[in-house]
């Protein structure tokens, strides 16, 4: 997901695929993977703690912490050298930004504090910023701007519905959940507001960045559809909810390539 949605932002950049492009994405690819082992080095204690992870390489011993830390090092090191070397710097910037917010920002306050990922779904906003980034045409910089806010908008309820379906996981690893701390009724009412949010940003890109009529009635349906599954769904059925917000951003990615 994060590599498509870099090349998302590629593609509405409107400039022409080429192997700079191929290369800056297969560097988004090793970046993703870069910080996804650090992070399993970071969480070791507590993944070990969670049934869904608690099978991880690191976790049971097949990769020792120091050799996953070298090869999470290595990973991210080669992500920032390919763009170096293609000269796209920006790009370059932006993944430094990324792996600090997730993995020396958010991973460490995601067990002090509920609100973190609030910090965390920034990363979820960085990808497509990125793929815009290798040209950073600026006549496109608006388009950029609105889809990666409602990347980060459906970030928070990706992970929201997440933390739902393995909240007592979460709780016993000691991760701390805005479900648990406030109750039922209070989360409900901001995951709402949120959902309301977000629907409503994807109305108005809808609008805004589609050429077609057809198109834009077509995947506004869709999208009303798919909120007014998730709202019925409010107060159970996590992994269908999870389910239905991811479908709701491919629906919206995959409109601008028809």
């Amino acid at each position: 997901m994060v590599v498509f949605s870099a090349y998302f932002g590629f593609y509405l950049s409107g400039e022409a695929l080429n192997f700079k492009v191929v290369s800056v994405i297969f560097a988004v690819f090793l970046h993703s993977f870069g910080n996804s082992v650090i992070n399993q080095v970071q969480e070791r204690d507590t993944d070990k703690l969670m049934p869904r992870t608690m099978h991880r390489p690191v976790v049971t011993g097949m990769i020792s912490p120091a050799k996953a830390l070298i090869l999470g090092i290595f990973l991210i090191g080669l992500s920032l050298i390919i763009p170096l070397i293609t000269g796209h710097y920006l790009v370059v910037l932006l993944l430094v930004i990324n792996l600090m917010i997730y993995n020396v920002i958010y991973t460490p306050l995601k067990r002090k504090y509920s609100y973190a990922l609030l910090v965390g779904s920034l990363c979820g906003a960085i990808p497509p910023i990125i793929g815009w980034g290798i040209y950073h045409n600026p006549d496109s910089l608006n388009r950029i701007v609105l889809i990666a806010a409602i990347f980060y908008l459906w970030q928070v309820p990706h992970f929201l519905f997440l933390t739902e379906k393995y909240r007592d996981e979460y709780k016993n690893a000691g991760i701390k959940l805005i479900i648990n701390e406030l109750g039922y009724r209070k989360y409900y009412n901001i995951l709402t507001a949120w959902i309301f949010c977000y629907l409503f940003a994807l109305i108005f890109a809808t609008a805004l960045l589609l050429e077609s009529d057809y198109l834009k009635i077509a995947v506004l349906s869709l999208e009303a559809i798919i909120v007014i599954m998730i709202m019925t769904l409010l107060k159970n059925k996590a992994g269908i909810k999870f389910t239905l917000i991811n479908i709701s951003i491919l629906i919206f990615v995959f409109s601008f390539f028809i």
